[in-house]
């Protein structure tokens, strides 16, 4: 069984589909974790969401697992009910982490820990409608950092942990690879959520942090990746 992180799909699964093609991974379980913005519940009507589904279920047999980002449709996700773990299963090999849950995943190198927080702050929502293409869910709370921060009793250090966008203080210090987007003014941009993930990056021992959100494939440090289409092998 193989684990690997990637960025923002926003609906277009051909691309993970078309990696996994290429890669030619025979007999492996292979497992994709997407770190915000799958797209996969976008739209308010349910029927392209079962199209995906229906598709991917047909044609594939590796699981999807992804966190909401700042472009996720949350009254349909909110439809949903998780399961006693705690995820939610859109299909059986597409299922959606609530922001605060754990998980443990057996690798070849043994098992390790998982700590996931999705959402961020849309820096164009002044051009969005609400409940169509724009969420107040979206923004990380601080029961969400209080969920987080409750792994701490169990796990002494957490192997990964996958946000849609980084802390504020990681976002400030790379800016120059992390403002990707022009023609907005950044003077403007709320950063409530990347504030509220300095509680998790102040109060939890971790080894590795992967995030997307930035749109580009960065390597920031020895701790610190943002991811847009590349695949890091967990």
């Amino acid at each position: 069984m193989r684990f690997f992180v990637t960025g923002d799909c926003h609906g277009d699964l051909d691309r993970i589909y078309n990696w996994i093609n290429r890669m030619n991974f025979n007999n492996f379980d292979i497992n994709v974790f997407i770190a915000g913005d799958a797209g996969i519940c976008w739209r308010k009507d349910k029927r392209d969401l079962k199209q995906t589904i229906q598709f991917h279920e047909d044609n594939y047999d590796f699981h999807i697992w992804f966190i909401d980002g700042n472009h996720e449709n949350f009254d349909v996700l909110k439809s949903y009910e998780p399961d006693e773990c705690g995820i939610v299963n859109i299909s059986p090999h597409i299922h959606y982490i609530p922001r605060g849950t754990g998980l443990f995943i057996q690798t070849d190198t043994g098992v390790k820990s998982i700590l996931c927080c999705g959402g961020a702050d849309s820096i164009d929502k002044f051009r969005r409608i609400p409940h169509i293409n724009w969420w107040a869910d979206e923004t990380i709370t601080q029961e969400d950092i209080y969920k987080c921060l409750e792994h701490k009793k169990d796990i002494k250090k957490v192997d990964y942990i996958i946000t849609h966008c980084c802390p504020y203080s990681v976002f400030k210090r790379y800016a120059v690879y992390l403002i990707t987007l022009t023609g907005i003014d950044q003077g403007a941009v709320e950063h409530e959520s990347e504030l509220m993930l300095e509680q998790l990056a102040a109060n939890i021992d971790f080894d590795k942090w992967f995030f997307a959100h930035y749109h580009v494939d960065k390597q920031l440090d020895d701790k610190y990746t943002c991811l847009l289409n590349d695949f890091i092998e967990l």
